[in-house]
C-alpha cells in the first residue's frame, strides 16, 4: 500500500493487492474450531474482493460461524479498486444476508439497498436479515438499527490527522463492547472513541488505543502524560 497526502483534507491510496499472499487464502487455511469457540467472526468486503479463493474462504468462514452458532459481523468494506458497484453489489447483499452485525457507510448500504437518509438505510439492511445495522457516517457520527430501535450517536471532535483506520478501529471498539453484551449506547460511544482516535495520528493503525486509553480522549485537551 502506498499512501500519498496530497493536501490537509485529501489522500491518495494505492494497493497492490493482486497475488498478494492475502489473496491466496483458500478455505482449507480455515480453523474451525477458532471460529466455532469465538463470540463473534468478522469479516469484511475487502477480502472477498481479493480473489476467488478468498472469496469462496469468506463464505465458508460465514458457513462455518452459522453452523456453529457463533455471531457473523460483516462490514462491507467497499474498495472501488478492487471491484465494481455492479460486481459486488450481489455478493455484498448475500454476505450481509448472512450476518448477525452489519457496518456500512451510506453509500456502501445505497450498493445493496435504497434509503433517503441513515436511518432508512440501516432499516433497510436490517430487513435483509441483521439484527443489528450501522451505519458509519465520519464525522457526523453514526447510526444504528439495534432491536428495531434507532440510535444515533455523535463523533468525538478531535484535530483530523489522517482519516485511514477509522471504520476498522470503530467496529472494533463496537465488537469488544458487545462481546461484554453492553447497552447500544455504549457500543456505539465506544466505537466512536476509537474511531476518533485512529485518525488522530498518521497511519492505518498506529492510533488504535487501548481500552484505558478511550476515556481519556475527550479530556486530552494536548496534555502530556509523564
Amino acid at each position: 500500500m502506498l499512501k500519498e497526502h496530497r493536501s490537509a483534507d485529501l489522500s491518495n491510496v494505492v494497493y497492490y493487492r493482486d497475488r498478494c499472499a492475502g489473496s491466496r487464502i483458500a478455505p482449507d487455511d480455515l480453523d474451525e474450531e477458532t471460529i466455532a469457540t469465538a463470540d463473534v467472526l468478522h469479516l469484511t468486503g475487502i477480502t472477498a474482493a481479493l480473489s476467488t479463493t478468498a472469496l469462496n474462504t469468506v463464505h465458508d468462514a460465514a458457513a462455518i460461524a452459522r453452523s456453529r452458532g457463533t455471531a457473523l459481523s460483516f462490514d462491507l468494506n467497499y474498495r472501488s479498486a478492487l471491484w465494481s458497484p455492479h460486481d459486488a453489489s450481489k455478493t455484498l447483499r448475500r454476505l450481509v444476508e448472512s450476518a448477525d452485525i452489519v457496518f456500512a457507510t451510506e453509500n456502501e448500504a445505497r450498493l445493496i439497498v435504497d434509503g433517503a437518509n441513515a436511518a432508512s438505510l440501516a432499516r433497510a439492511v436490517a430487513r435483509l436479515g441483521p439484527s443489528e445495522v450501522v451505519i458509519k457516517r465520519g464525522d457526523r457520527g453514526s447510526v444504528a438499527t439495534i432491536g428495531d430501535q434507532i440510535y444515533e450517536s455523535k463523533a468525538i471532535p478531535v484535530r483530523a490527522i489522517d482519516p485511514v483506520g477509522a471504520g476498522d478501529a470503530f467496529a472494533a471498539g463496537y465488537l469488544f463492547e458487545w462481546t461484554k453484551h453492553l447497552d447500544p449506547e455504549r457500543l456505539l460511544i465506544t466505537a466512536s472513541r476509537a474511531g476518533a482516535y485512529a485518525v488522530t495520528v498518521d497511519g492505518d493503525w498506529e492510533g488504535s488505543p487501548t481500552y484505558n486509553e478511550l476515556t481519556a480522549l475527550a479530556s486530552a485537551g494536548g496534555k502530556v502524560i509523564r
